[in-house]
């Protein structure tokens, strides 16, 4: 407000003044006085409606806003004095182990529970002691005792999937994708040490001692791989022994420092390898630490210096066998092992072979530098009806009709000595009439010529 306002206000207005000027501008808003002393408190104001009343039942008490259950003697009472709640509350009595609570890690509480029906835990269960599952099973049915499900998108499309799962015949079933992707699924371990390993993504199986031949880039698809430090790279693979190693596709290596390198190849033993050929089969006893390797595809190789036995009936007493630094076949032959003989007519078998065609051949599909001489199986099955076909040519038949025919041979050359024998002496005989006619003749002339 202006002074002359105020002088206005008052009463005390100058007269005869001349007019005043315009009001000046307003200053500035001072400071905020102290404040003053709080004044006195005022009356208490009138009481309010009532609060709605409650009411419970007998056997409940409510004293200040709080429910109690009432016990005591009698049938009035629901609790009676002797019941162990009143002296085991259930309030969260650190040490109670009547009842579990509520802790942080690190804070065990010693306590037992006892649950029937179904539960779920949506977080962590831990256990630093034993785990067990005991159930009893009502019938014959086999059914899960332990089922371990996933719900993933990572890689895969999961929802509620069993992973594992054991079942009240002790059956064990692990499962898994195999080769979703490249990114699901890393070997469950890595690196030197002992496992038993299964890993879904590629289907393969580990168990035994590795160093770097477990490790994902080492492991084929549907591959299988035990022992020590065995490789299995190659799909459906099988590596099995001491630094064995299977890194073809189908490839099986089993034994000591062996190696499988060719598709569907075999090598088992010691120290022998099939060398980049397919379809190969070696074996190696234990004779030499060189490591020998067959020589062509598809071809079958033994090393066994300790012979190689071939037995063809259960009790061990008919085969082959090829012994320890020898090149020939040594089979069966026991006369024991033998019945039902019967003579061969000599003469009539050296019949039967002079009218069979004997010609030089060559295996169909062998090396044309190679010929062979001999019968065909068609022709000596018919002349002689030895051996379980017309197909093939039993050693031991062959040999058989060729002794025979040696012996029939030489039945006819004793015959024919003999029969020279007699024509010798015939001969003789003859020479001796001879000198004997021409004594006599001389004799006979000389007579005749006398006077």
């Amino acid at each position: 407000m202006s002074a002359k306002t105020w002088l206005v206000a008052l009463g005390l207005a100058a007269v005869g003044l001349g007019c005043s000027g315009d009001d000046g501008a307003t200053g500035a808003q001072g400071l905020q006085g102290n404040q003053g002393t709080p004044g006195p408190q005022g009356e208490r104001g009138p009481a309010g409606p009532p609060g709605p009343s409650w009411q419970v039942g007998p056997g409940l008490a409510l004293n200040n806003n709080v429910l109690n259950l009432r016990f005591g003697d009698g049938a009035e009472y629901p609790v009676s004095n002797n019941d162990l709640r009143l002296s085991n509350a259930r309030e969260p009595l650190p040490g109670s182990g009547s009842y579990i609570q509520n802790h942080t890690i690190g804070e065990a509480q010693p306590a037992s529970f006892f649950i029937s029906g179904t539960g779920t835990i949506k977080d962590t269960l831990t256990t630093n002691a034993n785990l067990a599952v005991d159930t009893e099973s009502p019938d014959a049915t086999i059914r899960p005792l332990l089922k371990i499900m996933n719900t993933t998108t990572a890689g895969v499309s999961w929802d509620k999937f069993p992973v594992l799962t054991v079942d009240s015949a002790g059956g064990l079933l692990a499962r898994g994708e195999a080769a979703p992707g490249p990114d699901f699924g890393l070997p469950p371990f890595e690196g030197r040490g002992v496992r038993l390993m299964w890993w879904p993504r590629k289907g393969a199986f580990r168990a035994g001692f590795a160093d770097t031949q477990w490790s994902g880039a080492n492991i084929g698809l549907y591959s299988w791989a035990g022992g020590y430090q065995t490789t299995a790279s190659g799909r459906n693979s099988f590596a099995m022994g001491t630094t064995s190693s299977a890194t073809a596709d189908g490839a099986i290596a089993m034994g000591t420092n062996v190696t499988a390198s060719s598709a569907s190849s075999v090598a088992m033993g010691y120290s022998v390898s099939t060398k980049n050929h397919p379809g190969s089969f070696i074996w190696g006893d234990q004779s030499s630490a060189t490591v020998h390797s067959v020589e062509a595809p598809n071809q079958f190789f033994v090393r066994a210096t300790g012979g190689i036995l071939f037995r063809t009936s259960a009790d061990l007493t008919k085969g082959c066998s090829l012994y320890t630094n020898s090149a020939d076949f040594a089979c069966t032959s026991d006369r024991n092992q033998k019945y039902d003989f019967r003579q061969v007519d000599g003469e009539a078998l050296l019949d039967k072979v002079a009218g069979m065609p004997v010609n030089t051949w060559r295996y169909k599909g062998e090396d044309t530098a190679v010929r062979h001489m001999g019968p065909v199986a068609q022709d000596f099955h018919a002349a002689f009806g030895l051996g379980p076909d017309n197909k093939s040519i039993g050693l031991l038949d062959i040999s058989g009709v060729n002794l025979a025919a040696i012996q029939a041979l030489e039945v006819r050359t004793r015959e024919l000595r003999e029969k020279s024998a007699e024509v010798d002496a015939l001969k003789s005989e003859m020479a001796e009439l001879k000198r004997t006619m021409a004594r006599l003749e001389a004799a006979v002339l000389a007579k005749d010529a006398r006077p």
